[in-house]
């Protein structure tokens, strides 16, 4: 089990009210970027062994750390910086098993890596993301992946979701 389903796990488990935060609040940043490390390495995980639908798994994972919808948007974004990090990079990019108890207790290099990257979007330091994904991306231009990066933690950070900050929508039909 990963620290992160661990930390789910006891926040579902616990009689107390304060133990697990609104589905809105999501994980506090320190948390929220181990919960997008352990979605990711299941993404990628999805390339290497689709049978064990780490997709569907991360997708979970998202949901169960930010409601339904915001986890949704949480995992479409962590997707797209993904992409963008994989498109820059040259060389393989080595991961830690999540299925593995074990493996997953100390990130690999490459994941220290994009925890920086994600910690500093997850607190605004845009200087410091840029230098952590140029050393991320080996150099070549990351600028997709800083826009995803910032993407994600926009939607990572939000207060309240969407559905609820959205002004109601009236739909006028004429005929």
């Amino acid at each position: 089990m990963s620290p992160m389903s661990r930390f789910f796990h006891a926040a579902r488990s616990s009689d107390t009210p304060e133990a697990t935060p609104p589905a809105h609040m999501g994980p506090p940043p320190a948390q929220a970027r181990m919960v997008m490390l352990d979605i990711v390495r299941l993404m990628l995980q999805s390339y290497d062994c689709p049978a064990r639908d780490g997709w569907m798994r991360g997708l979970a994972l998202a949901e169960a750390a930010w409601g339904p919808a915001r986890g949704a948007r949480v995992f479409a974004e962590l997707a797209r910086c993904l992409d963008a990090m994989r498109r820059a990079r040259r060389s393989p990019y080595l991961y830690a098993n999540p299925d593995c108890a074990h493996c997953g207790r100390s990130p690999t290099p490459h994941e220290e890596l994009l925890l920086q990257c994600l910690g500093h979007a997850l607190h605004g330091r845009e200087a410091e993301m840029a230098g952590a994904a140029m050393l991320l991306c080996e150099a070549n231009p990351c600028a997709p992946l800083l826009v995803a990066l910032q993407r994600v933690a926009a939607v990572a950070t939000e207060t309240a979701p969407e559905a609820e900050t959205a002004a109601p929508q009236t739909f006028l039909f004429r005929s």
